[in-house]
């Protein structure tokens, strides 16, 4: 169906032990690459301390807690739409940066993420662009 959001057969990911750790390996690799580039994002476009370590740890950690409940239940290019809403309203509200600068943030963490994700998915022969596309 083409207007079916919901996955209906999303506990099928998660029917092994293996299966289990790959998508906690999987999610625990996309937060530390979600948390450098949201350090990054920030210092290059806001340049007081509302970039600190802490901080920036734990905005990363709620993003993607909030990307593995979506892309679980909703499909992926939907979970990417609503996770980018998500995160401008996250980074805005935590780092009180403004709108524009929270969007420039978000635009510049996910093009990143999909240039990395996109040459590491050339070398390896796979698509990794989006996981578990």
């Amino acid at each position: 169906m083409f207007f079916q959001f919901i996955i209906p057969y999303w506990d099928q990911s998660l029917s092994s032990f293996e299966n289990i750790i790959w998508f906690i390996l999987a999610y625990a690799i996309f937060f530390l690459i979600i948390a450098l580039l949201l350090k990054v994002g920030l210092g290059m476009f806001d340049k007081s301390e509302k970039a600190e370590p802490l901080k920036v740890l734990i905005t990363a950690s709620i993003i993607a807690l909030c990307y593995v409940l979506l892309s679980l239940f909703v499909y992926t290019f939907i979970a990417w739409i609503l996770i980018l809403i998500i995160s401008i309203a996250i980074i805005n509200l935590r780092h009180r940066i403004g709108f524009l600068n929270a969007f420039l943030v978000t635009t510049v963490i996910f093009f990143i993420y999909f240039l990395i994700t996109f040459i590491l998915g050339l070398m390896s022969g796979k698509s990794l662009a989006i996981p578990f596309w």
